[in-house]
C-alpha cells in the first residue's frame, strides 16, 4: 500500500476534500486473489480484502487524540462475457439531476463512537 499511496498522493496531491491521501493510504493494506479460467486464460474473477485504520487528521476532522476507526472491504468481482457489445443507458429518472460533491469533513460524514 506504500506505492499505492505514493501513486495516490502524485495523481491528486496530498488532500482530496479534507481527506489526507498518504496517510489514509499508508494505514491500509489490501490482499486479493485471482482466478484465471483454464480454457483461455482470462479473468473470470477477483477477491479482495481492504483493512483502513483511520484517525480523525487522516479524515481532515479534529477529535480527542487517540480516536481511531477501523474499516475492513470483503468485494468480490466476478468478469464475463468477454468482447461482447456493453450498452449503457440512463435511467429517465437521472437525467436532468444535478452532480453531489462529497465532503467527507461534513458533520453528517463524521460519526465518532461514544460521543
Amino acid at each position: 500500500m506504500q506505492t499505492y499511496a505514493r501513486l495516490a498522493e502524485e495523481q491528486v496531491g496530498p488532500s482530496l476534500g479534507g481527506l489526507n491521501v498518504s496517510q489514509f493510504y499508508r494505514n491500509s493494506s489490501m490482499d486479493m486473489v485471482y482466478w484465471i479460467r483454464e480454457k483461455d486464460g482470462l479473468l473470470a474473477k477477483t477477491e479482495m480484502f481492504m483493512t483502513f485504520n483511520l484517525t480523525p487528521e487522516s479524515l481532515g476532522a479534529t477529535a480527542p487524540s487517540g480516536e481511531e476507526m477501523h474499516l475492513a472491504v470483503h468485494s468480490i468481482f466476478h468478469f464475463l462475457d468477454f468482447n461482447q457489445p456493453v450498452s449503457n443507458l440512463l435511467p429517465p429518472e437521472a437525467r436532468g439531476m444535478e452532480a453531489m460533491e462529497l465532503d467527507l469533513t461534513s458533520p453528517a460524514m463524521i460519526k465518532v463512537e461514544g460521543a
